[in-house]
Order: structure tokens, then sequence, then C-alpha cells
């Protein structure tokens, strides 16, 4: 009766710990329907994603391996929601073009350079802008807060640092 718990509890356990693996970011990135799927550009690689529970939770755990991660909100019913702007554009401190693509849903994770660059989200419309400097083995993490449909001013403190969001009118 013993052995019959012990072997009925090692292949529970032996389940467990499967599944755990396969629920992992890293078995999510490698598997052949992998996501968040790696682009590149140059020499820059992002992924973007975050639409339903399961690409939120792997593009979060993904995070801390990429110097800057964006998250793009807008406010709708008087609630901030999720949302994958049209377009996002990234420039350096000079002007010239690092980057521009139309993210897969509201959270992008990029591997930059150390160096200054501005960021600009959203649609033709309405946008929101950001400047932002990477230091080599640091991670920053930018919140965009784009105005749906109407302008918006407010103003929303980026994690890990004092810029401010501008929405031009």
């Amino acid at each position: 009766m013993m052995r019959i718990h012990q072997n009925l509890l090692a292949g529970i356990c032996g389940g467990f710990a499967t599944l755990l693996l396969l629920m992992s970011p890293i078995a999510l990135a490698e598997g052949d329907d992998a996501f968040p799927v790696v682009h590149h550009s140059g020499d820059i690689s992002f992924c973007s994603g975050g639409i339903g529970i399961d690409e939120v939770r792997t593009m979060k755990a993904l995070t801390a391996n990429y110097p800057l991660a964006l998250t793009f909100i807008s406010r709708i019913d008087n609630h901030d929601t999720y949302t994958a702007p049209d377009q996002v554009v990234i420039v350096k401190a000079d002007g010239s073009p690092v980057l521009d693509i139309k993210p897969d849903g509201p959270m992008l994770l990029i591997d930059l350079p150390a160096g200054k660059y501005r960021i600009t989200a959203g649609s033709a419309a309405q946008s929101a802008e950001q400047s932002v400097q990477l230091v080599k083995g640091a991670h920053r993490q930018l919140v965009f807060k784009i105005a749906n449909g109407e302008a918006d001013t407010s103003t929303s403190t980026s994690t890990n640092t004092n810029t401010s969001i501008n929405n031009p009118k």
C-alpha cells in the first residue's frame, strides 16, 4: 500500500513539474508557435504583445531581459485600458531614426544600446512622447497614456524616471 502511494505521489510531482516547465516563458519562447516573436530591425531586436492574460504574463516575465519596456494605455469610460498604438517611432537624441513599427499589442520590449532616445507612440490623431536615457546594464520601463479620441492634457510619470508624457494638441 505504501509503495502505491509513493508511485502515485511521484507521478503527480513529475506531472506538476512538467506543467510548470511548459508554462514557463522560456518554454513558450522556444516552441513552434513561439510567443513572443522576436523581430529585428538592423541591430535592434524587439518583441510586442500583451493581448490576453497569458501574453501579459509572458511579456512581464521577459521585461527584465530588455533594456527598455514600453506599456501603452488609453482612457476609455473613465478607466485606463491597455491599448496597442498604430505606430511607435524611436529616434536618437540627434534625431536619427532607430525604429518605426506597429506593435502587436500594448507591451513592447526593446533591446536598445545605451544612449538618449525620444519615443513617440499613438496614431495620426493622438500621440504621446517621452524621452529616455538608457544606461548599459540598466532597465527602464515607460508607460504611455495615449488619449482616445480627444485631447488629453494630463501627465503621467514613467517608472524609474522623472520624464512626463506630453500629448500634442
